[in-house]
C-alpha cells in the first residue's frame, strides 16, 4: 500500500498530466518538428522584423487585438491590413 502526503494529493488532483512542465515540453517539442518539416516541405515560410522594443512591443499589441477582434491569426491581420491600405491607396 502506498502511503501519499495531504500536500501531494492536492498536487494531483490540481495538476493534469497534460499540465506538467514536461508535457509542455513534449507539445512544444511536436510542434517545432512539425514545423521544421513543414518549412523544409516548402510548405511553410517565416516572416519576422527586428526593431526597437516598444515598437515592437506596441506592433505586437496592436495585431494581437485586431487578432482578437477579427476571429484569424496575426499574418492575416497584416495582409487584410495591406489589402486595405492597397485599396485606399490605389483607388
Amino acid at each position: 500500500m502506498y502511503l501519499i502526503s495531504q500536500k501531494a494529493r492536492i498536487f494531483m488532483k490540481k495538476t493534469t498530466n497534460a499540465q506538467t512542465e514536461h508535457s509542455k515540453k513534449l507539445r512544444g517539442d511536436t510542434a517545432n518538428k512539425h514545423n521544421a518539416t513543414a518549412i523544409a516541405e516548402g510548405k511553410r515560410k517565416r516572416l519576422s522584423y527586428l526593431g526597437k522594443t516598444e515598437l515592437v512591443d506596441e506592433t505586437r499589441e496592436r495585431i494581437k487585438s485586431l487578432s482578437e477582434n477579427q476571429g484569424v491569426s496575426g499574418l492575416e491581420t497584416i495582409s487584410r491590413l495591406l489589402d486595405f491600405y492597397d485599396k485606399h491607396n490605389n483607388a
